[in-house]
This record gives structure tokens, sequence and C-alpha cells, in this order.
């Protein structure tokens, strides 16, 4: 079908880079993602995906653990059940407490494990009573999320406790009925829901505490806030991602669109005045073949799903996917932003060649080819960085897990734990405080700290100290054995005394001679 290149790397502001780029062994897709407590992440797949129309008969999905380098930890499959609604994704999501158990839940089920990936308890949406129907949040010890009791035709914001018992409900089906937009954690942890008014043109933002009492409401009746218009989430500094407008363009005489623009602003904690704003162009309407008409018509539908921003502090990452500038690729690209809009990094993560030569039959009779632009999502660690994960598809579909950071690491390369670091990660100029460990029968020689091109950094062995540089270290701990010094275990001790700066050789001097008399 398609030849999939990878392309180089281009690094803005900040030396932000890729650390690791890794793909599945075998053939899985990739559906969501959750950052650890631990500093590591949750991936949410699916074995021997073939199209997204099939999305809502998959029952199995695995779960699989990676630690901060993205080396696998467990895995492990968990029966959901399909769905018979073929209008509904059948999409599993995650969330952790803060007693490290894990919640999975789906519109089936909802199951807690603990952080080895062991079934602790389960129950499905008829034992719960309510069926989980969004994204939901864990805050503490409680899960919250938006749920749909199907039966009596009702929406609520729920709360469950790790046991999933129900907490507390707060009846949302005027609010969800008059059309739902956003459901979001603010900055200080409270609950918001975007709804629409009675008048379908005026947006209705409520904020409710943790135990769901009403905060703030909020009629945003902008103009710019539309009917197409949503509040995505807050940064810290209290300021608001919008999305405001979506412009569609057609070609009538090929009668199909040819593309869409997205207009997202940053509103300040009001909502009533513009920060920024930033235009997701998904194509140009002139000078274009209709081969590659259609391409952008399929690649306009999904940027919905594809725009899935991870708003963490005063920053935002996202997914991109568009064509390149001669428009002869469909480009997926990491992006990093202020929450000003300036742009931080964008990195190319890969491309996919557009053949012209293929007639607008074939694309349209091949709908398919265009599911592997779904589904991807960048997630925030603890330490910093941000890992993307991504889909693309050739004869199956693949996902990728691409660490991307403006930070580095330290690795001890010596033969055992002779060393360990007061971080994960660093950013260049910090300090790197290391803890030295003495091995008995041996006194410490020489630490050496080596950037990534070989050179050696200087060390402060009084203070254990190192500052980090515009790269990734190595560190390696020599030892010498006791042994090898002739004037006994106490000379051994003040030799690894020395080696650590705390005493000097005049020092020893006085030392020798106040032992004498």
């Amino acid at each position: 079908m398609f030849n999939i290149f990878f392309v180089s790397i281009d690094v803005f502001a900040d030396g932000y880079r890729v650390v690791y780029d890794y793909t599945f062994d075998d053939d899985k897709l990739i559906l969501n993602g959750v950052a650890t407590n631990d500093n590591g992440y949750l991936v949410v797949a699916v074995d021997n995906f073939t199209s997204i129309s099939d999305i809502h008969e998959i029952s199995n999905f695995m779960i699989v653990k990676y630690s901060n380098n993205g080396v696998e930890e467990w895995k492990k499959t968990f029966d959901f059940g399909s769905i018979s609604n073929e209008s509904l994704l059948n999409i599993v999501s995650v969330s952790q407490f803060s007693n490290n158990n894990y919640i999975l839940y789906s519109f089936n089920k909802i199951i807690v494990i603990d952080e080895l990936g062991n079934t602790i308890i389960e129950k499905s949406a008829d034992e719960l009573g309510l069926n989980p129907i969004y994204k939901g949040y864990v805050i503490g010890d409680r899960f919250y999320g938006v749920f749909a009791d199907i039966q009596e035709e009702k929406y609520y914001l729920a709360s469950l406790d790790s046991e999933l018992n129900i907490l507390d409900r707060l009846d949302m089906s005027k609010d969800i009925r008059n059309g739902f937009g956003k459901f979001f954690v603010d900055k200080d942890n409270n609950l918001v829901i975007i709804s629409k008014n009675d008048s379908s043109s005026i947006r209705q933002l409520q904020v409710y505490d943790k135990d769901f009492n009403l905060v703030n409401t909020k009629l945003i009746n902008n103009t710019d806030l539309n009917d197409n218009g949503y509040v995505y989430e807050q940064f810290v500094d209290g300021s608001y991602l919008t999305m405001i407008d979506i412009d569609t363009y057609s070609d009538e005489s090929q009668h199909f669109r040819t593309h869409i623009d997205y207009d997202y602003y940053i509103f300040d904690s009001s909502l009533s005045n513009k920060i920024a704003k930033r235009q997701f162009v998904s194509g140009t309407p002139n000078e274009i073949d209709n081969s590659i008409y259609l391409y952008k018509y399929f690649l306009s539908v999904y940027k919905n799903i594809l725009y899935n921003f991870n708003v963490y502090d005063n920053n935002l990452s996202m997914i991109d996917v568009d064509y390149n500038d001669d428009r002869t690729a469909i480009v997926y690209n990491y992006l990093k932003f202020d929450s000003q809009f300036n742009e931080l990094a964008k990195i190319n993560l890969y491309n996919i060649p557009i053949d012209d030569g293929i007639g607008l039959s074939h694309y349209s009779s091949q709908p398919d080819i265009f599911k592997e632009y779904i589904f991807n999502l960048v997630i925030h660690l603890k330490d910093g960085s941000d890992v993307a994960l991504v889909n693309f598809g050739n004869d199956g579909y693949r996902g990728r897990h691409i660490k991307i950071s403006n930070r580095y690491y330290a690795t001890n390369i010596s033969e055992d734990t002779s060393v360990s670091f007061d971080a994960v990660s660093y950013l260049p100029g910090d300090t790197v405080k290391m803890q030295l460990r003495q091995k008995d029968g041996y006194y410490i020689d020489k630490v050496i700290v080596r950037d990534a091109t070989g050179k050696i950094i200087p060390v402060d062995l009084k203070n254990q100290t190192f500052v980090m540089p515009d790269s990734d270290v190595t560190v390696e701990v020599q030892y010498k054995k006791i042994e090898q010094v002739k004037t006994g275990i106490l000379a051994s001790i003040i030799l690894s005394l020395m080696a650590l700066g705390i005493i000097r050789f005049s020092s020893i001097k006085y030392f020798k001679k106040r032992t004498v008399n």
C-alpha cells in the first residue's frame, strides 16, 4: 500500500530531541496511554487491528507498562467485552490512583489493577448501574467521570472510590442533552463541564469542587466561541486553551471538501480576552490535484481526533498530521508550545509519501488507508519529558512510542551500583548530586564523567557533584583494593577521604606528627 519513510529530526529551541524511538515487535495499535506515578507510562493497545469500522467489536485490550527509559516491565490482557452499537468506539482509558493502583474503564466495564497489573476488582456497567462515556480523571483516591444511565437516559458526573463504590453523582442530563462539549480538571483540581446553554450559540462553563459543590458558572456568549467552539484545558497561569472555529472549504466542481482550518486561541482566565492564536490548516484550496484533494478530505475528517492536546503547567504538546510544504507527503510532527502559542519545539516523526499516480477512485474505494492517522497522543512524564504515542500502517498497524525531551540523563556504567543520582534527568547547567557507595576492602580511586562525545566533565569529589553538560553523560567509579596500600587500614581510609576531597595531604602530615608525639 504505502511506503513509510522516517526523516531527520528538526530540533527547535531549548534542545528538544528524540531520546528513544521504539516500535512494537508485532502488529499492535496504540489506543491510549497515561504517565505513571513512578515516572514511567502505561499504554493501551490492541492486536491485529484492521479497520476503525470494526473497533466496536474489539473486546481484548492489552495493557503494557514501560519504565522511564522505555523498557517493558509487564504486559497483561483484559477482556472488556464488545459493543453492539456500531456508532460507538470501544476504547479503554486508564488513570492511576495515589496508592499506585490503576483504573481501566470502557463503556462496558471498569477494572482496578495493582501496580503490577493484577486485577483487584472489576465491575460491569450493569453492576455499577452506569456506563462510562467520557475520559475520567483521578484526584487523590477518587475517580471522576461522565457516566450514562442507558435505561433512564440520564447523564451523571460521578465519583468512585478505588473499590468502585459510587460516592456521589450529579445529574447533568439537561446540560449534556443540550450539547456536551468538554469535561476536564482545572489548575485547582476543580471539575469543569462545558455544555451548551438553551441557546445553541452560547456555551456554559460550570465549575464544581471535588464534592460536587458549584463553585462557579459562566455563560460564554463571546461571539468567538460560536457553535463550533470548545474550551479544552486550563494552564497553571489561569488561561484557557480553546478551539474557536472550523472553516470548511469545498471545491464544488469536485463535490467534496478540499481542506479545513482550525482556529485555536488562548483566552485569559475570564474567557473574555484573547491572548494568542494558532491556526492549524489542513491544506490549501489552490493548485492541488484530485487525488490530493481527497487525501485532504479524509485527513480533515479525523483532525478532531488527531488534535489531542496535552496541557501541563504552562505548556502544551501535540501530534500534528498535515502535508509537507510541497504536498508530496503526509507528515507527522511533534509540536510543543508555551501558553501564548510560542513554538518551543517541532520534531518531524515520520512521513508517508503520496503517489500522485494513484487515481481518485482508488482513494475513495480504500478509506481504511487513512485510519493510521487516528489515536495519536502525547503523554507528559513526571521528569518533564514527553512520550509521543503514534501509529502507522502499511500491511497492518504498528504502534510506536517516542520519548522527546530537553533534559539529559546520567548513566552509571560501573560494574555495580556504585553511584546513584538525586534525580532522573537534568537540564544543562543543573548540578548533579551523586551518592558514591563505599565497598568493603576497597577505596574510591577515581570518578570519571564523560559526555556523549567522550569529553571528561570535571567532578567535585568533595561534594560529590558535577554540572550537567548539554548532553547525556556516563559515570564510572573506579576502586582500588586496600591490600595495594602497605600502610594499613588507617591509610586506606585516609586515601578514600582524599579521593573524596574531604582531607588534604597537608592534613595527613599534621596527623602523623600528632600521632608520633
